[in-house]
């Protein structure tokens, strides 16, 4: 016998722990860790990743930390933490304004901490998160709807539309049949438990699963929906997004600072190059570098919400879990969705710091007062409020990241129980600083 069992549903081998345990005590050097394309992984390293994934959904407190140490966090932690920011009634802390990258930047380090400590105790290859480049599974992309590299594919993440007959849950692939779990205070720390029950306690419609307060999807597992066509999105359902729009927003010539940045990624808006009025999905501009994929991947059933996805809160729609804004992390593919995002800002950042050095001490122009960000605002193709849709509050450069739900200042090894304002996240994730770095930054 060779101490080997495969895991149910995945056929994955996992090597025993004997031979194994070698690997976490020999010292690594401290240099940053290097997230890398979810297609450049091995074999063996996509296995680890999925077994990984897997383990995250399945194991609770306190077990998951007995096994894989301090940073283990469940899988459904992250899904209620990203719900609480989204629900919070100051105002979404997370998206449509200057605290998007800030907030996904923190939620991801501490989504790939806890992802480690598996990939660590297993002696996995696999140092870092993936991140998902999506110009190669767009509709011109180098793997677009390719059986065995496309990201959905079932050597990946299964389909990019469920199965009709299982509720268009994904039912293909290492991530098939991933459960929609139910909200429940044991996911939640302790000393945050009432802030968060009062803000999200799971979806109002149908008992508690982990879905936003807008959605009357059913499916108990993740589940993508059929795409009908996008009226906002140019009618394409397939992805549309390139390389050259993600260069585009890493140019220092048309992004100045942090807000035109997230104009650039989320409103499709440049200073400076955009031809005429408004556009968001259109063949001779920018793509919705954020939100298409939530809205494409998921899907709905229904009337569009023409104002998607600022729809008002009353707003009822059966959606697919990406495209549920609250509680978008049930679709296994958002973290990586989302550190995509992350390398397009460090890429902005690295070389907006090149041509302005300056602008670090500046905090890349982070707005640190909403009345003086919006005097200074100089672009009059875009409307500060098509910019800054999310919360005042909540979302100024000396805020804590999402106070209800916080992150901890231990995720860059400070004292832990010290939350972390916008301000600390990005002194300490700037390019020269940060615990990790991506291979297209790599010298």
């Amino acid at each position: 016998s060779t101490g080997e069992y495969e895991l149910p549903l995945m056929g994955m081998v996992v090597r025993p722990l004997a031979v194994l345990l070698l690997a976490c005590a020999v010292a690594k050097a401290a240099t940053p860790r290097v997230r890398r394309e979810l297609r450049s992984l091995s074999r063996l390293e996509r296995d680890d990743l999925f077994f990984s994934l897997w383990e995250m959904k399945r194991r609770a407190f306190p077990k998951g930390r007995e096994l894989y140490g301090s940073e283990f966090q469940p899988y459904d932690y992250f899904v209620i933490k990203h719900a609480v920011a989204v629900t919070d009634s100051r105002g979404d802390q997370g998206h449509f304004g200057p605290c998007f990258m800030s907030f996904h930047r923190a939620f991801l380090l501490e989504f790939e901490g806890a992802l480690l400590g598996i990939l660590r105790k297993i002696g996995s290859s696999l140092d870092a998160l993936p991140y998902w480049d999506a110009s190669l599974d767009a509709d011109t992309g180098e793997y677009f709807a390719h059986p065995e590299l496309g990201v959905f594919s079932a050597e990946f993440f299964g389909g990019y539309t469920g199965n009709a007959s299982a509720g268009f849950a994904v039912t293909e692939g290492p991530m098939r049949w991933w459960p929609v779990g139910s909200f429940s205070q044991e996911l939640v720390p302790t000393e945050f438990r009432d802030k968060v029950k009062q803000t999200y306690a799971g979806d109002p419609h149908i008992g508690g699963l982990l879905r936003g307060p807008a959605n009357l999807l059913k499916t108990p597992y993740a589940a993508r929906l059929p795409k009908p066509g996008f009226p906002t999105l140019g009618g394409h359902n397939a992805i549309v997004y390139t390389e050259s729009d993600f260069l585009l927003c890493t140019d220092p010539r048309w992004i100045p600072d942090w807000m035109s940045w997230q104009a650039c990624i989320e409103n499709a808006q440049v200073s400076d190059r955009q031809l005429s009025g408004r556009f968001w999905n259109n063949a001779s501009g920018l793509h919705w570098m954020h939100s298409q994929f939530h809205a494409k991947i998921g899907s709905y059933q229904g009337p569009w919400p023409a104002d998607f996805p600022f729809m008002p809160a009353s707003t009822l729609l059966t959606m697919g879990d990406m495209m549920d804004v609250a509680t978008s992390p049930n679709d296994p593919l958002f973290a990586f969705h989302h550190a995509n995002a992350d390398r397009m800002n460090m890429h902005w950042q690295h070389r907006i710091s090149q041509a302005d050095p300056g602008i670090v001490e500046q905090m890349f122009g982070f707005p640190a007062n909403y009345s003086t960000w919006i005097r200074s605002w100089s672009h009059p193709q875009i409307r500060p409020d098509q910019i800054w849709k999310s919360a005042k509050e909540g979302c100024l450069l000396d805020d804590v990241i999402s106070s209800k739900f916080p992150f901890d200042l231990g995720l860059f090894g400070g004292s832990s129980g010290t939350t972390l304002t916008h301000r600390e996240l990005l002194s300490k994730t700037l390019p020269t600083n940060a615990q990790y770095t991506y291979d297209t930054l790599m010298p």
